[in-house]
């Protein structure tokens, strides 16, 4: 039986469907991708905020606000005072010394190894937290050697990374090397 052109043809539905859910299919993809993207960028600008909220403040500021620091992390610099650097006693590597500017001076522990330009003079910067009892436990340790950036001539206070400091062996100090 032939069909005449006046007559409603039949819709193939089943294409009709897939075409819909081939549709539907890409944009769940699109959305779920924005919403990763979205969710990555949250995280990274969260995350950055919490790693670039450290106080940066000289000795004196430290020393003069250090109930307001104690939860806080801070990046503290100064100059170490001259002769005292020591070994923690029963630490393999722990070091405990004094920072100083203005006249203003904070003692420091660090339970790792010193750097090596942590010499007398030295400008250092500690990063880190106030513990309880007002002294600075610090994370990471910076020091600059005066005598490396100053010009041409005489050396100055602990040229050549020398330790002074209590506690290390001929440095001239009661009890050095004993720990």
């Amino acid at each position: 039986m032939a069909r005449d052109a006046s007559s409603p043809q039949p819709i193939d539905v089943t294409l009709d469907a897939e075409v819909r859910r081939g549709r539907r299919d890409r944009n769940l993809y699109v959305a779920i991708t924005v919403l990763v993207l979205v969710a990555g960028l949250l995280y990274l600008a969260v995350s950055g905020l919490g790693s670039g909220s450290r106080w940066d403040l000289t000795v004196s500021q430290a020393a003069a606000r250090i109930g307001e620091f104690k939860a806080a992390d801070v990046r503290v610099r100064g100059k170490l005072v001259d002769d005292s650097l020591a070994r923690m006693p029963g630490e393999k590597f722990g070091v405990t010394f004094a920072m100083f500017t203005e006249g203003d001076r904070i003692h420091v522990d660090y339970y790792d190894k010193a750097p090596d330009p942590l010499v007398n003079g030295a400008e250092v910067t500690v990063e880190g937290k106030f513990k309880d009892d007002g002294r600075f436990l610090a994370t990471r340790v910076f020091a600059k050697c005066p005598s490396k950036y100053e010009g041409k001539g005489k050396p100055g206070p602990g040229y050549g990374g020398k330790r002074t400091g209590a506690g290390y062996p001929g440095s001239g100090f009661p009890g050095a090397g004993a720990r």
